[in-house]
């Protein structure tokens, strides 16, 4: 798969709604450095593009396997907490996050949402004569404080 060099992303959480809803909050963004990076847009009070690297893992790791990712969020604009684990097949975590005080929440938001896929900027260096294919399965998502989707 080649990557956009302005942006490609696998997953983000983005606002629905409001002055802020263009820019992802949280995206999950491969480079072609072999390097797959979570991103934060911090600061919900201004349309900035300056993201911050959360944690990174090598792409190498997880290509060509399934994986079992859980994300949980809390959702504030001042006390946010984003927590997320990336396990290959192996049983190896590949991806430790848990981190408070985010900003996760945009100002004039109606809600926030995921969204899984490819999104990227196309590019002529990306050649789009080829299909690049990434397969997602078996979500469960749960509102509440104590989550119990399996």
């Amino acid at each position: 798969m080649k990557f956009s060099p302005s942006f490609t992303h696998l997953h983000q959480i983005k606002a629905y709604g409001g002055n802020f809803s263009g820019s992802p909050l949280i995206t999950f963004t491969p480079l072609s450095n072999g390097l797959m990076e979570i991103r934060y847009l911090g600061d919900g009070k201004t349309n900035s593009a300056t993201y911050q690297k959360i944690q990174a893992v090598e792409l190498s790791q997880a290509r060509g396997q399934w994986l079992d990712v859980r994300e949980q969020i809390t959702f504030s604009n001042t006390a946010g907490r984003y927590q997320v684990s990336i396990i290959d097949q192996q049983g190896r975590q590949l991806v430790s996050v848990d981190q408070t005080g985010l900003e996760l929440w945009r100002q004039g938001a109606d809600h926030m949402r995921p969204k899984w896929g490819i999104y990227r900027r196309h590019h002529s260096s990306l050649n789009q004569n080829t299909d690049d294919i990434v397969d997602f399965a078996n979500f469960g998502i749960t509102r509440g404080a104590q989550p119990d989707s399996t």
